[in-house]
């Protein structure tokens, strides 16, 4: 599996929201940086629960904080719009429960929020700018150390 099959779960997710309450669409679509945003969260969470990483892709500290290039690359057609299309989906049954709960806490935010929220001084994308590395693949021991701590309360 990898990011793109993550993000696109996700773009599902996005679209059936939009689909069933289209007078709350608003607050549902996914763009690349939504998409970006989701599937580092996902990875994060994933790892700092102690499962490893979740995909093998890079995951840059870029300016909006981390960023995924297939998923970047992927979606490019969709500039900073909503992504209209996704594909059929490519993940384990038994990831879609966990991907859902990802859903269901971050799919509520924007693509802007996501990345203010990953900018905190807590996160792994601060410890980079602050290191100055920003464009820097981001460590994924970092991440998981990280996420650890804060599902132990102690980050």
């Amino acid at each position: 599996m990898n990011a793109v099959d993550i993000a696109n779960y996700f773009v599902k997710c996005g679209l059936g929201y939009s689909k069933a309450h289209p007078f709350l669409s608003r607050f549902r679509p996914v763009t690349r940086l939504k998409a970006n945003k989701l599937a580092y969260y996902a990875y994060a969470w994933y790892s700092g629960l102690g499962y490893g990483p979740l995909f093998d892709d890079e995951i840059r500290a870029e300016q909006n904080g981390p960023e995924i290039k297939t998923i970047t690359d992927k979606y490019i057609e969709y500039g900073e719009g909503m992504i209209t299309k996704a594909e059929k989906l490519n993940v384990a049954d038994e990831l879609k429960p966990y991907l859902q709960m990802i859903w269901d806490v971050y799919g509520k935010f924007s693509g802007e929020t996501l990345s203010i929220l990953s900018h905190k001084k807590d996160e792994p994308w601060h410890a980079m700018r602050v290191a100055g590395k920003i464009g820097g693949v981001m460590d994924g021991s970092l991440i998981e150390k990280c996420f650890a701590e804060k599902l132990q309360g102690t980050g």
